[in-house]
């Protein structure tokens, strides 16, 4: 089999699992092109991590981004939690479609056979992982094509004494080092493994291992002073004391970076939607044992110029302060200008019982931004001549009573006079019942008589996108919530935007709470579901700022339509469709 079909079938085979090098010579010299930082240090890409997951899901979800074929897996771990394997991983565009392969679970043999067949055919091991399943060691690896042609080398299974000795034989020869790994036997003893690289680019860098949680944070501090950055962190236990293994690396870019440790699984999650927003990229995971249960690391780059965005200090000023001034538990902001986000931030918590904290991606109640969707919503039907604005309501809902003389247009404007929420027995207040229709929801008010006549007033009133919402019903033989999701979400790719329905649990879901003088307190929900485009759908305010993106850009509407949805049909109030 030539070199060229073999790396095409590693990458269609590669199985899910990661892991360790083996204890094998260096592997031969070859031109010397740097450290491959233009691969893996570049200033921005796409990339995505997983955790925690077990086996099975993972080879599912490692199956469908081979399928997918944009992206590699650089980075994983493998820990035994409650007594399952967990497995996570670090994955990053490959923006030079380059052949990888990763295999796990294998025994010493099977590591060294395929250690040596990659090297064989032009490729180079770039992480290396040592795990116990049902108490036997097994390893696991990612190698990637050498397009560079870089020197490179890697061991496994050494002492510490080893570890120390081939530590300053290649130090000695111009390598740096990229990846280290320690890891317990059966036995109780500790092994170390390496993964070099030439040192071409002339790169500062230092390696210390077997640091106290004091040690390290000091040596952290003094590094990061001398502008050295984390590139590689490892933590375990040795005689019942946590110790660290870190390796830092000149950072001549000066791109901004972070690096945290012992973690719980909720702090490292805070922790990494946090960085996410702010504009970083995972770029090393750590999970490992620790005599209060398992822990997490990270080390984040940053990927986008958000970091230093000019205004900022001043949103997170100006949002802080209105957080402490308004008792709120928490929000999230999302900013988009020339179409990017410039700013994605969450404040507070999400939810404070069970410490998570607010990001872009959390979902909370839209309340009555759900009516910008509804006029995006009905301006999107009419264009497609599903549905025609300018009819009158009860051509969509004959059972209406007579008085609802109104169209469609003047429902989504709030120039309909149908009314809004009244003071005292309003039968929409509170209440704890689910309505699967618009339709059957609008017999909490549709007896009621009109505020004014159509169109000679304006009157904001969420019950008059509950009759929106019947009338496309009645069109398109649907319920709400069905023709937001076929309309919106799917299409435009917008996963958080949708009726709200607290019968299906979501973990990025908010919980709701009230300001006291004591701070904000837990609330029961209510069913919303009777309002559905005036005030009960919920959506993340980074899907939010996503949808207004894509109303910019003229995917959603067209020009006509998009001038229409923000233009008051008249001077009565600074009012459009839904905006």
């Amino acid at each position: 089999m030539s070199p060229t079909k073999l790396l095409r079938l590693c990458t269609i085979l590669a199985t899910l699992l990661i892991g360790l090098a083996s204890l094998l010579p260096a592997a031969p010299a070859r031109a010397a092109a740097g450290l491959g930082s233009a691969l893996f240090d570049p200033a921005s890409t796409g990339w995505l991590s997983v955790r925690n997951m077990t086996g099975a899901q993972h080879q599912e979800f490692f199956d469908a981004k081979v399928a997918e074929g944009t992206m590699m897996m650089i980075d994983a771990e493998r820990i035994e939690i409650d007594g399952t394997l967990r497995v996570s991983s670090v994955w990053q565009t490959n923006s030079d479609k380059r052949g990888w392969a990763s295999h796990s679970n294998l025994t010493s043999e099977q590591f060294s056979g395929y250690w040596a067949e990659y090297l064989r055919v032009g490729m180079r091991l770039i992480d290396q992982d040592a795990y116990q399943v049902d108490g036997q060691l097994r390893y696991a690896g990612i190698w990637i094509e050498n397009k560079e042609g870089l020197e490179w080398a890697s061991y496994r299974n050494q002492s510490s004494q080893e570890f120390a000795e081939r530590f300053s034989e290649m130090k000695d020869s111009g390598f740096i080092l990229v990846d280290v790994e320690a890891y317990g036997t059966a036995a109780g003893g500790l092994l170390y493994a390496q993964i070099w690289l030439k040192n071409s680019e002339g790169l500062g860098w230092v390696e210390l291992r077997d640091m106290t949680a004091a040690q390290y944070a000091d040596n952290f501090t003094q590094y990061a002073d001398k502008g050295f950055r984390v590139l590689d962190i490892e933590s375990y236990l040795i005689g019942g004391t946590q110790r660290y293994a870190a390796i830092w690396l000149e950072n001549k870019s000066g791109r901004g970076w972070y690096a945290y440790r012992d973690m719980s699984a909720q702090q490292y999650s805070n922790r990494w939607f946090e960085l996410r927003d702010a504009g970083y990229r995972l770029i090393d995971f750590e999970v490992y044992d620790t005599l209060s249960g398992p822990r997490y690391a990270g080390v984040w780059r940053q990927n986008s110029d958000r970091p230093q965005w000019q205004l900022k200090d001043e949103i997170n000023a100006l949002v802080e302060g209105y957080t402490q001034q308004n008792d709120v538990a928490g929000l999230s902001v999302a900013i988009t200008q020339n179409g990017k986000f410039v700013y994605m931030r969450g404040f507070g918590q999400a939810n404070i019982a069970l410490n998570r904290a607010f990001h872009s991606g959390t979902i909370a109640r839209a309340a009555s931004g759900c009516k910008a969707v509804a006029g995006v919503l009905a301006m999107r039907l009419d264009q497609q001549g599903l549905f025609d604005v300018d009819q009158p309501t009860r051509d969509y809902v004959p059972s209406l009573p007579a008085l609802h003389t109104h169209s469609v247009a003047q429902l989504v404007t709030n120039r309909s006079g149908v009314r809004h929420y009244q003071n005292g027995g309003d039968p929409t207040s509170n209440t704890n019942l689910q309505y699967d229709t618009a339709l059957a929801a609008s017999a909490l008010f549709r007896n009621d008589p009109l505020l004014f006549a159509p169109g000679s007033a304006y009157g904001y009133s969420t019950h008059g996108y509950t009759l929106l919402g019947a009338a496309m019903e009645g069109e398109l033989n649907k319920p709400i919530g069905q023709i937001l999701d076929e309309q919106l979400r799917q299409p435009f790719n917008l996963p958080t935007l949708r009726a709200e329905d607290r019968s299906v649990p979501n973990s990025l879901r908010a919980a709701l709470y009230k300001g006291t003088n004591s701070g904000p307190e837990a609330i029961v929900p209510d069913n919303i579901s009777w309002k559905v485009l005036g005030g009960g759908c919920e959506v993340s305010a980074y899907d939010y700022a996503r949808m207004g993106l894509k109303l910019l850009n003229g995917s959603i509407l067209g020009a006509e339509a998009l001038d229409r949805l923000w233009t008051p049909p008249n001077n009565q109030a600074n009012y459009a469709f839904g905006w």
